[in-house]
């Protein structure tokens, strides 16, 4: 990760500063929403079916680690991973059709790697990177179901309210494709997820 910072730090034309340094931290944070965007197509009851789906899932907490360079008044670089907890389903609006979950539902759940970099000001700051986004999908029931990693977007805001702490605002994205059978019904999607963090840091 330091070399793929320094390369970063290169390209932007990054330099070190006296009261400048790298921080490492901890951080946990609430996600209270989580929409899946997804369509595709696949064979029900024997029919071919084109589908074309939103999942809202509900929030969850998450925690994670970071490494970063962030000097005042300057450019910096940003980097680290977010855990999240696992989701259950909300609601879907399936072929513009909404139907809100009961019982046991599908659960999905996204960890995020992120790197990139910030403009800092006095205290206040914006942060722009890449996100990986490392999905897991549990189907309701006794189907089958996979959802595959993916890339996107994290942006955001944020404040050093403390040397230490950081209080922050930021939207992830991730691509996926999600394949769903049950006997022989099969049904294959690929889209976006988007999920919004509020998350509550602390550099060492």
């Amino acid at each position: 990760m330091r070399i793929f910072a320094a390369a970063v730090m290169m390209i932007l034309g990054l330099s070190t500063t006296a009261n400048a340094e790298w921080r490492y931290g901890v951080q946990i944070g609430y996600s209270p929403n989580y929409l899946a965007k997804l369509s595709g197509d696949g064979t029900v009851s024997g029919t071919p079916t084109d589908i074309d789906y939103d999942l809202e899932y509900k929030g969850a907490v998450e925690v994670g680690f970071n490494a970063w360079y962030a000097p005042q008044h300057s450019w910096g670089f940003i980097s680290g991973i977010s855990l999240g907890g696992e989701r259950d389903l909300d609601k879907m609006t399936l072929n513009g059709v909404t139907y809100s979950a009961t019982g046991s539902t599908s659960k999905f759940q996204t960890h995020f790697l992120y790197a990139g970099t910030l403009y800092r000001w006095e205290s206040f700051y914006l942060p722009l990177g890449l996100a990986y986004g490392i999905n897991k999908f549990t189907p309701a029931g006794t189907g089958d179901g996979e959802a595959t990693n993916g890339v996107g977007v994290l942006f955001g805001l944020g404040w050093f309210f403390a040397d230490n702490f950081v209080i922050e605002y930021i939207g992830r994205s991730t691509t996926t494709e999600l394949k769903l059978s049950s006997g022989t019904d099969t049904i294959k999607t690929k889209g976006a997820i988007g999920s919004a963090l509020l998350n509550l840091k602390y550099f060492f």
